[in-house]
C-alpha cells in the first residue's frame, strides 16, 4: 500500500483564455463606448455645422447691410451743393432705360417684384410701369423688394479750367481737370462746386487732361453742351444708377445683386444666401423734416416721382437662409414681413433690420 507521501503530486492547470460570458460582456462594454464616442462625435459635428453655418449668415448678414446702408446714406449726394442741378443727359424719354439715365428723378425709388419680368408700383412714369424688370434683371425672385439709388463716386479729380478762355459762360464744351487716369470715353460723370451741379456724359478725354462733352455722340449721349454754370475750383465725381435686389445664383442660392447703369454686363452678385428683401420708406409727408410714416413701395404716399422726394429714410428687412440643409433637428418656424413660415427644409434662417437715414435728405 501506496503512503501518501508516495503519491505523485498533481497541480490544477490554471484558466486560458476568457470564457464565454466575459468575452460577451467585454465586448458589450467596448459596444458602448464606442456608442458614446460617436454620439460624442456626432454632436461635436452637428453643434460645429450649426455654428459655422450662423458664423456665415451673421457675416454675409452685416456685410450685406453695410453695403446697402453706405448707399442709401449717400443717395442723391451732389458735393457741397444741394440746390441748383442741371441734367445734360438725353432723357431718351421713349427709351426702356430711361430711368438709368434721368438723373433729375429721385434719388431713391423702390419696387415690388411681383412675378418673373414683373415689377408693380403705382409711381406715374417710373421704371416699374414705364419698362419691364427685364431691362433691369428679369430673374429677380418673385415676392422680394427692389430698390434704385442714384449716388455718387469720389473720383478726387479738381476742375482747373474751362476752355478756352475760362470766362464760365456755360455753353463750352470741355473742362479741364488735373492729371488722373480715371476718366474715359462714354463715363458719365457730374461736375460739382458748392452752388450748382450737372451731370453729363464724356465724350472725349485726351492726354490734355481736356474733358470733352459735345452733343450728337455716345449712348444715352449729351442733349447739350451748356452746362449752365462755371465749374473751375469744383471736382467731377462719378455718378450712377444703381439697383439691388434678390435674384438666384448659377448655383440655385439666392443672392443679393447689384446693377449699375442699364447695360447688361455690369450686374454683380454681392452676397450669397439672402432668401428675401423687404423695404419700407420713411415718408415726410408735410416736408417738416420729421417722418410721419413708414410705408412700401405700392402705397399712396408714393405715387407719383414727386413724392419718393420725400422719402427720408429707408427701413430693410433681410431674411438670410444657411447654405447648408438638416442644420436644424426640425424645419424652423420664423417670422418675417409680419407672418410666421414653417419652411419645408432644415435650413437656419435669421432675420436682419436695420433703418437707414438718407443724409441729403435730413434736416
Amino acid at each position: 500500500m501506496k503512503t501518501l507521501m508516495q503519491r505523485p503530486l498533481r497541480f490544477k492547470s490554471g484558466q486560458r483564455g476568457l470564457s464565454l460570458v466575459e468575452l460577451m460582456i467585454g465586448m458589450a462594454l467596448g459596444l458602448i463606448v464606442t456608442a458614446g464616442i460617436v454620439y460624442i462625435y456626432l454632436g461635436s459635428r452637428q453643434s460645429y455645422k450649426m455654428q459655422d453655418n450662423m458664423a456665415r449668415i451673421q457675416e454675409n448678414g452685416r456685410y450685406a447691410m453695410e453695403i446697402l446702408s453706405r448707399e442709401i446714406r449717400m443717395a442723391g449726394y451732389q458735393g457741397c451743393s444741394s440746390a441748383t442741378f442741371t441734367n445734360t443727359i438725353n432723357p431718351q424719354t421713349a427709351a426702356a432705360d430711361n430711368y438709368a439715365w434721368d438723373f433729375t428723378r429721385s434719388a431713391i425709388e423702390g419696387y415690388n417684384a411681383t412675378g418673373s419680368g414683373t415689377w408693380s408700383s403705382v409711381t406715374s412714369g417710373s421704371p416699374a410701369t414705364a419698362v419691364s424688370v427685364s431691362n433691369i434683371d428679369a430673374a429677380v425672385v418673385s415676392g422680394t423688394d427692389v430698390i434704385s439709388l442714384r449716388t455718387t463716386d469720389n473720383l478726387n479729380i479738381s476742375i482747373v479750367g474751362q476752355p478756352t478762355d475760362n470766362n464760365c459762360s456755360g455753353t463750352t464744351a470741355d473742362l479741364k481737370v488735373t492729371s488722373n487716369t480715371q476718366l474715359s470715353d462714354g463715363m458719365i460723370v457730374m461736375a460739382t462746386n458748392c452752388s450748382h451741379a450737372a451731370v453729363f456724359q464724356i465724350t472725349n478725354f485726351n492726354s490734355s487732361q481736356n474733358v470733352v462733352h459735345n452733343t450728337g455722340t455716345g449712348t444715352p449721349g449729351n442733349a447739350t453742351k451748356d452746362m449752365g454754370a462755371c465749374f473751375v475750383g469744383g471736382e467731377i465725381v462719378g455718378i450712377s444708377a444703381k439697383s439691388y435686389y434678390i435674384r438666384n445664383n448659377p448655383a440655385g442660392v439666392p443672392a443679393l445683386y447689384r446693377k449699375i447703369g442699364a447695360g447688361t454686363t455690369d450686374v454683380k452678385e454681392l452676397v450669397d444666401g439672402i432668401e428675401n428683401m423687404q423695404i419700407q420708406y420713411g415718408v415726410d409727408n408735410d416736408g417738416n423734416g420729421s417722418i410721419d410714416q413708414y410705408v412700401d413701395a405700392g402705397h399712396a404716399s408714393l405715387d407719383s416721382a414727386d413724392e419718393w422726394k420725400n422719402v427720408r429714410s429707408v427701413r430693410i428687412s433681410l431674411l438670410l437662409v444657411s447654405q447648408d440643409n438638416n442644420v436644424t433637428d426640425a424645419p424652423q418656424k420664423y417670422v418675417y414681413n409680419g407672418s410666421t413660415v414653417t419652411p419645408t427644409d432644415r435650413r437656419l434662417r435669421y432675420v436682419f433690420t436695420s433703418t437707414i437715414g438718407v443724409r441729403n435728405r435730413l434736416q
